[in-house]
C-alpha cells in the first residue's frame, strides 16, 4: 500500500494529514491509518481461513489429516 501511495505521490501528504488528525483532541475518533487497517484486515482474514481449515480437520480428521500428510510427504 505504501508503494502505491508513493507512486501516486500521495504518501507524504497522507502521513502529514494522518499526523495532524492524530493530534486533534477528539474522543473516540475512528482510526484513519489505512496501512494499519489493511494489515489488520489481512490478519483477520488469515485467521478466519485458519479457523475454517481447523473446523474441517475437526469434522473429518482422518481424511483431512491424510490429505495434509500426503501433500507434505507425497510424490513430487
Amino acid at each position: 500500500m505504501q508503494g502505491q501511495l508513493k507512486k501516486l505521490g500521495f504518501y507524504s501528504e497522507y502521513q502529514q494529514l494522518l499526523g495532524a488528525y492524530k493530534l486533534l483532541p477528539i474522543a473516540n475518533k475512528p482510526n484513519l491509518d489505512l496501512e494499519q487497517a489493511a494489515v489488520s484486515q489481512g490478519i483477520e482474514g488469515l485467521f478466519a481461513q485458519i479457523g475454517e481449515e481447523e473446523k474441517n480437520i475437526r469434522q473429518n480428521p482422518m481424511e483431512t489429516g491424510n490429505l495434509l500428510i500426503s501433500s507434505i510427504f507425497g510424490k513430487k
